[in-house]
């Protein structure tokens, strides 16, 4: 089994801080991967930080 888990895991073992924690990561080390930052955006809707996900939303654009 692999140790390493991804955003998609913490949020499946109910753990959004660990999975957002993760994504941030990701688009940092990432920056112009347009899917990375919709989930984050996704993430942060759902964690009803709004201007948080519209900024990530602009930013995919």
């Amino acid at each position: 089994m692999n140790p390493v888990l991804s955003a998609e895991d913490h949020l499946r073992a109910g753990d959004p801080a660990a999975a957002l924690k993760l994504l941030q990561d990701q688009v940092r080390a990432r920056p112009g991967d347009a899917k990375l930052r919709v989930f984050l955006f996704q993430l942060l809707c759902v964690l009803g930080q709004w201007e948080r996900a519209l900024n990530q939303l602009d930013t995919a654009a």
